[in-house]
């Protein structure tokens, strides 16, 4: 189901002024989505995002970009390098 959904519904303005229908069927059918083309993970429920916390060997929550919503209409990914990082 994840190919099904197209990368520019994450930022559509329909779904940001109204995102819990999308969510849901995020929750439903693909509860972690690489949104096509773009390296962007979602993670839509709050069990899969607890245990992201947890592994910290894994993931990072340091921020090394910002998502915005390109020509296309994908998110996309601008890096700004260590900005926040441990030193």
């Amino acid at each position: 189901m994840t190919q099904e959904l197209p990368g520019a519904l994450l930022l559509d303005p329909k779904v940001l002024d109204d995102p819990y229908p999308f969510y849901r069927e995020l929750r439903e059918k693909a509860p972690v989505w690489e949104i096509p083309g773009t390296e962007v993970f979602t993670v839509s429920t709050f069990e899969l995002l607890a245990e992201a916390a947890g592994r910290v060997e894994d993931f990072s929550s340091n921020m090394k970009c910002l998502l915005y919503r390109d020509e296309a209409g994908l998110p996309g990914r601008f890096t700004f390098g260590d900005a926040g990082g441990r030193r």
